[in-house]
């Protein structure tokens, strides 16, 4: 064996033995990636696939998404070679998850098609079944971006059905989280409710903590979502309780960053910046630079909403390469309209228009409605503030059809009412945009608001 081999083997077996206390690695990982290019320069295909099963979750710990895509392809592209339809499966599987987190909707479809053709390979039913639901679950979501709702809800239901057809009540619980998160997004905030309330008899049914502490999330979501404060409040301090029980710190961090937002609404400006510090050093102790880098972005949102709009372009800035370093394009829009945002608030409207461009660009690249509609409505906003009322009308009907795609109510209902009153204060009449209005917002978009 030669001396690049063991090296390589020892990193291997340093990961393995690592139980997921990922920070032994983080001094070693420059080396780890040299060892990397040296089995794939050598060709050696078994010890590629026993990196990637050995690395995998310390990439995506990390927000090494490029990496991740990078080493799972190889990784896919042998097991096809050895014709090992369950391998592509899994390969299939993990490559869905790290596009998924790269906001590449349409790769996410392709790789849960192309994984489903795969799990007849699968010889045990039970795991085979299993399998079937989570790429369904997966299926969904990507169809819930974009826009496909009537899909979405029913891979939803159908992956709850299977589920509770074998009985696998976590597997239950999980397509109930999706059908949970997809109600809220769409607005129906009694569904919503209804399922995170069933969600936490499932939980509560079966002694598990992190599963109790989930739903209790997604019912303080509703709660706040709805202005019930005081009810939000008790459920996320009961919810926290529960997720240090169950020693998930990822909930825990979630938590913390729920009872920020809703001391955010309550207008008690300290009480937000303790507790996301708090969240951010949890976050920095365990080496989470995912969690990290999104907490940092949330600061900003913070900044923005308090008017230091000096600190909120920082954070978004920071937020923003964060994002372009590990590939991440959904945080990246995200963060350009929130520059965006900032930029409006601040006066400086060119730039913000420039910053709005580039999301909506980004967004129809990734296939995120809901973000497609809610830049189409800033730029409505901008246009407004800029007297260009007609411009506005057209970003504000575009903004609506989207809205109306995908199904979210409270979004149309937003976007209505800014139409209503530029057409009420100004007498514009709203209108379907026709080909010259469209040619002109494509000027606008390419070109700035001038």
């Amino acid at each position: 064996m030669s001396t690049f081999e063991r090296h390589a083997r020892y990193y291997l077996s340093l990961a393995q033995s690592s139980d997921q206390d990922w920070q032994l690695l983080d001094a070693e990982w420059e080396q780890v990636r040299r060892a990397w290019f040296w089995i794939v320069k050598q060709g050696n295909q078994q010890l590629i696939c026993e990196y990637v099963e050995a690395f995998y979750p310390y990439l995506l710990l990390r927000g090494l998404w490029q990496d991740a895509l990078e080493w799972t392809q190889r990784e896919f592209e042998i097991h096809r070679k050895w014709q090992d339809d369950t391998a592509q499966l899994f390969s299939l599987m993990r490559l869905a998850e790290v596009y998924d987190k790269l906001g590449n909707t349409r790769q996410v479809m392709l790789c849960c098609n192309q994984a489903l053709t795969c799990l007849e390979s699968v010889p045990v039913e039970e795991q085979r079944k299993r399998l079937e639901i989570q790429i369904r679950l997966y299926l969904g979501t990507a169809y819930l971006t974009s826009g496909n709702t009537t899909e979405a809800l029913a891979l939803y239901e159908y992956a709850r059905t299977l589920a509770r057809n074998i009985g696998d009540w976590r597997s239950e619980f999980i397509a109930m989280t999706s059908q949970a998160s997809a109600a809220r997004r769409l607005g129906n905030l009694q569904q919503a409710k209804k399922l995170a309330e069933e969600m936490y008899t499932l939980a509560v049914k079966h002694r598990d903590h992190k599963s109790t502490a989930l739903s209790l999330q997604i019912k303080g979501n509703v709660l706040l979502d709805s202005g019930d404060l005081r009810r939000a409040r008790q459920v996320y301090q009961r919810g926290l309780k529960y997720a240090r029980l169950a020693g998930t710190y990822d909930l825990e961090i979630g938590f913390l960053y729920s009872l920020a937002n809703l001391a955010r609404t309550e207008g008690k400006l300290s009480k937000v910046i303790e507790l996301w510090e708090e969240a951010l050093q949890r976050a920095g102790a365990l080496g989470d630079k995912v969690q990290e880098s999104d907490l940092v972005g949330g600061l900003g949102d913070i900044y923005l909403e308090a008017g230091d709009l000096e600190r909120a372009i920082q954070c978004f800035e920071q937020n923003l390469i964060a994002a372009r370093q590990t590939g991440n394009r959904v945080m990246e829009c995200g963060r350009l309209a929130t520059l965006g945002q900032a930029y409006h608030r601040q006066g400086e409207l060119e730039k913000a228009a420039q910053y709005y461009r580039q999301a909506l660009q980004l967004s129809g690249e990734i296939g995120d409605l809901q973000m497609e509609a809610r830049i189409l409505a800033s730029m409505g906003n901008l246009a407004d503030d800029r007297n260009e009322k007609q411009e506005a009308l057209i970003f504000y009907e575009q903004a609506l059809q989207l809205a109306r795609r995908i199904g979210d109510e409270r979004l149309g209902a937003d976007i209505r009412w800014n139409r209503s009153r530029i057409v009420k204060s100004d007498n514009v009449t709203s209108q379907q945009p026709s080909r010259h209005d469209c040619m002109h917002q494509d000027r606008i978009i390419n070109g700035g608001l001038r």
